[in-house]
């Protein structure tokens, strides 16, 4: 059984937490990174790149536990996707 949206939508899910990610300060993204144990590295020194890197880890952490983003747990990582 496949859990995982459309193409389309996951895309969809993606950017609206791209977006609404982008709207956080530096302080608060690298909070975020901090609680969620995320290592920025470089991707620290701009928004764009702390942005895509939070990105990227929580994608790979839905694909790692084969869940959909709309319902997978973020509130233990403190997300801010809102409930569809």
């Amino acid at each position: 059984m496949n859990r995982h949206p459309d193409p389309e939508t996951e895309k969809e899910i993606w950017e609206n937490m791209r977006q609404r990610l982008m709207q956080l300060t530096m302080k608060q993204l690298k909070q975020l990174a901090k609680d969620e144990q995320i290592t920025l590295g470089y991707s620290a020194s701009r928004k764009d790149s702390l942005v895509g890197e939070i990105i990227a880890q929580r994608r790979h952490r839905a694909q790692e536990r084969v869940m959909d983003p709309n319902v997978h747990p973020w509130h233990e990582w403190h997300n801010i996707i809102p409930k569809r």
